[in-house]
C-alpha cells in the first residue's frame, strides 16, 4: 500500500549573497489517485517552474547555488549549465515521405553539479517552460523529482504551478514481467596488437564526444501531451543517463544530441501498426537516417509506450559508430512512473550498443537482464566498453575528443633511433594540448627530463623504450614506444668448439656480430656463423674468428687439438712363396699413427717396430701376422690369420734293405707332393716296395 507524504513544494526564493533557497510545504492530495506507480513511498510536490527560470536567468556567471529544503532535508546544490544538445540540433516530425522541421528551442536547459560538502555527490537538472526534473545523488541515496503527467487534470493547481513527485530510488518497487530483449549481432572485433602503449590518467580520463539522436513514436505524444513534452522527457532522461557515463568508464563518454524526431500524427507515424518490439527496432534501423534528416549521429534511441510487458527494451550489439547503432526503449509504466527506471532502461540499451552483455540476474547492475533502478556498471561492462573503443580505434575518430576538453595527445620523434655508443639522441616533442612534459629514458643520461625537446646520451648497447607523459591543467596522458632506441657497440668475438675425431664443430658465442670470418689454421676458411670443419691430420691448429658490425671488428684465436682413433691396416707384397722367402709388409693404417708394433709368427725377425718391415720365412708353413698401431692417445690391433703360406724344394731320398734276392725300398723324401717312378701307382698307396726300382721325387 502506498504511503503518501502530502507536501506542497513552494519555491520561496530569498535573495542571498550566495544561494537561493527553495522551501517545500505540504498540501492535501485527492482522496484517491492512481497517477504514481511502483513506488513504496513518495511525496507530491508543486511549484512554479517560471519562478525558478527567473532565478537562473538573473544569476551572473555559470555557477548556480540553490538550497532545496524539505521537512527532512536541506540539499545545498551547486550547479553549472552545460549543453546536452548540439548548437545545430535538428528537430523533425512528420512521416518518412514528408519530414518537417520543428523550430529550435531556447527554453530547454540542462545543468549538473554536486551537493555542496559531499564528496563524489552528483546532481542533474533539466528545466524548460513548465517542466522540471531533478536527480540528487548524495552517495547514500538517490532522490528524484519527476514532473507528473496529469492530462485529465485530476490534480488541480494554481495557474503557472506544476506538479511533481519526489521519491528515493530505494523506494522503487520491482516491475514484474519486463526484461531486455537485446539483439546480439555477430560482429567480430579485430585484435589490436600495438607496439605503442598509450595510457590516460585514471582520474582525468580522455573525454569522447558521442553524437546521439532521439526519436519517439506517436504513443509518446499521447503520454506526454505534445512534441515539447516528449522532447522534455527524452532530454531529461538523457541528462540522467549522462551521469552514469561520466566517470564510470576508462573513457569519459559525453553524449551530445544532434537530432530529434517526434511523430505528430498516427497516420504519418512509420511505426504505427507495429506491435513487436523487434520489428520496431528493425524499422528504426531502416528509416533512422530519413527521420533525422541527415544529421550526424553514432547511436540512436527511439522511445515508445507500446510495450508494457515482456521485452520493453531492445538493442543491437555492438552498434556504436556502425550501421546497427539503434535501440528501442518503452515507457512501460502507466501514468507517472519513476523516471529512474527509464534512466536504467536507456543506459542498459545503450550499454548493448557499446557491446556490453547481460550480467547475472541477481547482479544488481545496469546490465542485469531485468530492469532495475541500478546505477552500477559491472567490471565486465566497463571492460567491454573500453575494449570496444580501443579495438575499433574509435577514440579521436568516430568519437572525437570533447571540444574544449584540452586532452593532451602525447607523441614524439627523434633525429635517430639507431647508432653506436656513445649515441646522442635529440628528441622532438609532437604532442598537442600540452603544457608540461615528463620524459623517461631507461638506459639514457639523463634518465628523466621535463624539457620539451631533450637531448639524451646512451652509452651501453641495448634496446630501450622511451616514455612521454604529456599534461595540461586538466589532465594528462602518456605514451611509451617499446624498443624505440637501439644502441650498438663494437662486437666481441668468441666461440666454442667440439671435437669428434678429425671433425670439429664450431659454435659462435660472439656479441653483436653481423659478419663472420673463420680461419681454421690449415688453409681453409668459412663465413658461416657456426661452421663445421674436417681436418686431414691429428695435430694442433690455431683457429681465428673475426667478427664485424657497423661499429667495428674483433678477433679471437683459439688452439684446437685434433686427436682421432688410429685404425690398423696392412698388406704384403706377396702372401706366399718357397722358403726361404723375403716378404715386404706395407702399412695401410690411418695417418695418425705414431708407433707400429708387428708380430710375425715363423718370420725373421719375429717382431718389428718399422712402419714397413721386410721379413724372411725359412720354413714352409702357414703363418699369422699381427699389427698394433699407436697414436698419441690410443691404439688399435689387427691380426690376419693364416695370412702367409711358405713352401720348400723337394729332397728325393730313399732307403733300402736286401734280404736274399729281395730288396726293400723305403721313400724318405722331404717336401714331396708327388712321387714318380716304377710302380708309382702302388707306391702312392704303399711307400715300401719290394723290388728293384729307380725312384724320382718331384716338387710340384
Amino acid at each position: 500500500m502506498k504511503h503518501i507524504l502530502p507536501l506542497i513544494l513552494m519555491f520561496i526564493f530569498c535573495q542571498m549573497a550566495i544561494s537561493q533557497t527553495v522551501v517545500m510545504k505540504p498540501f492535501d492530495a485527492p482522496a484517491a489517485h492512481s497517477k504514481v506507480s511502483y513506488l513504496k513511498e513518495y511525496s507530491l510536490l508543486q511549484t512554479s517552474v517560471k519562478d525558478i527560470q527567473k532565478v537562473l536567468n538573473t544569476t551572473p556567471g555559470n555557477i548556480y547555488k540553490l538550497i532545496l529544503r524539505t521537512p527532512e532535508h536541506a540539499f545545498q546544490l551547486e550547479l553549472f549549465e552545460y549543453s546536452l544538445s548540439a548548437p545545430d540540433r535538428i528537430r523533425t516530425t512528420g512521416g518518412i515521405d514528408d519530414i518537417k522541421m520543428l523550430p529550435a528551442r531556447t527554453d530547454l536547459r540542462t545543468f549538473k553539479g554536486t551537493v555542496n560538502g559531499i564528496n563524489n555527490s552528483l546532481v542533474s537538472m533539466t528545466i524548460a517552460d513548465g517542466f522540471l526534473h531533478l536527480m540528487i545523488d548524495d552517495r547514500s541515496e538517490r532522490y528524484f523529482i519527476d514532473k507528473m503527467e496529469d492530462p485529465d487534470k485530476q490534480f488541480i493547481s494554481e495557474e503557472d504551478v506544476q506538479q511533481f513527485v519526489l521519491y528515493k530510488a530505494s523506494d522503487v518497487l520491482p516491475v514484474p514481467g519486463v526484461s531486455c530483449g537485446a539483439t546480439a549481432l555477430n560482429k567480430g572485433l579485430e585484435d589490436a596488437k600495438h607496439q605503442v602503449r598509450i595510457h590516460s590518467d585514471s582520474r582525468n580520463r580522455a573525454c569522447l564526444t558521442t553524437f546521439i539522436a532521439l526519436a519517439a513514436d506517436f504513443t509518446m505524444i499521447l503520454k506526454h501531451g505534445g512534441p515539447n513534452g516528449v522532447d522534455n522527457f527524452m532530454m531529461a532522461n538523457l541528462a540522467d543517463v549522462q551521469t552514469v557515463f561520466d566517470d564510470e568508464f576508462y573513457y569519459e563518454i559525453e553524449y551530445v544530441q544532434t537530432a530529434t524526431w517526434i511523430a505528430d500524427m498516427p497516420n504519418t507515424d512509420p511505426f504505427n501498426g507495429i506491435n513487436d518490439i523487434f520489428a520496431e527496432l528493425d524499422k528504426f534501423r531502416q528509416i533512422g537516417d530519413i527521420l533525422f534528416a541527415g544529421a550526424g549521429y553514432v547511436v540512436a534511441t527511439c522511445w515508445t509506450s507500446k510495450f508494457t510487458s515482456g521485452a520493453i527494451g531492445v538493442a543491437y550489439l555492438p552498434g556504436v559508430c556502425y550501421a546497427d547503432k539503434y535501440n528501442i526503449c518503452s515507457s512501460f509504466i502507466p501514468g507517472s512512473g519513476p523516471q529512474v527506471m527509464y534512466l536504467t532502461l536507456q543506459a542498459h540499451e545503450l550499454g548493448h550498443n557499446w557491446n556490453c552483455q547481460h550480467d547475472q540476474l541477481s547482479a544488481g547492475t545496469i546490465m542485469q537482464a531485468t530492469i532495475n533502478p541500478s546505477k552500477i556498471w559491472s567490471f565486465m561492462s566497463k571492460d567491454a566498453v573500453k575494449n570496444y573503443i580501443e579495438f575499433q580505434g574509435l577514440a579521436g575518430g568516430c568519437l572525437p575528443f570533447c571540444p574544449g576538453s584540452g586532452v593532451p595527445m602525447p607523441d614524439f620523434t627523434s633525429d635517430k633511433v639507431y647508432g653506436c655508443q656513445p649515441m646522442t639522441v635529440k628528441f622532438k616533442d609532437l604532442s598537442t594540448n600540452t603544457t608540461d612534459w615528463k620524459w623517461s629514458f631507461p638506459g639514457g643520461t639523463p634518465g628523466t627530463s621535463t624539457e620539451q625537446n631533450p637531448t639524451v646520451v646512451y652509452r651501453v648497447a641495448g634496446f630501450y623504450e622511451v616514455s612521454l607523459e604529456a599534461s595540461n591543467p586538466r589532465c594528462k596522458m602518456s605514451i611509451t614506444k617499446l624498443n624505440y632506441i637501439e644502441v650498438n657497440d663494437s662486437p666481441i668475438a668468441n666461440f666454442s668448439f667440439g671435437v669428434n675425431g678429425k671433425e670439429v664443430f664450431f659454435i659462435d658465442l660472439s656479441q653483436r656480430a653481423k659478419e663472420y670470418f673463420w680461419n681454421f689454421g690449415d688453409g681453409e676458411t668459412s663465413e658461416d656463423p657456426n661452421p663445421q670443419h674436417t681436418y686431414d691430420r691429428d695435430t694442433s691448429y690455431d683457429v681465428t674468428l673475426t667478427v664485424v658490425n657497423d661499429c667495428g671488428s674483433s678477433t679471437i684465436k683459439k688452439r684446437v687439438n685434433v686427436v682421432s682413433l688410429p685404425i690398423a691396416d696392412f698388406e704384403a707384397d706377396t702372401t706366399g712363396g718357397c722358403a726361404p722367402k723375403n716378404i715386404k709388409f706395407i702399412d695401410k693404417s690411418t695417418n695418425n699413427v705414431k708407433k707400429w708394433e708387428w708380430l710375425f709368427t715363423g718370420g725373421n725377425p719375429s717382431v718389428s717396430f718399422a712402419q714397413n718391415p721386410i721379413v724372411r720365412y725359412d720354413n714352409p708353413g702357414t703363418y699369422d701376422v699381427k699389427l698394433t698401431v699407436y697414436s698419441s692417445s690410443s691404439n688399435n690391433k689387427l691380426t690376419k690369420k693364416l695370412y702367409i703360406t711358405i713352401d720348400s724344394l723337394p729332397d728325393a731320398e730313399i732307403s733300402n734293405s736286401l734280404n736274399g734276392s729281395i730288396a726293400t725300398f723305403t721313400g724318405i723324401s722331404r717336401y714331396a707332393k708327388h712321387i714318380f717312378g716304377i710302380l708309382e701307382t702302388i707306391q702312392q698307396v704303399q711307400r715300401s716296395i719290394r723290388c728293384i726300382i729307380t725312384k724320382t721325387a718331384v716338387m710340384k
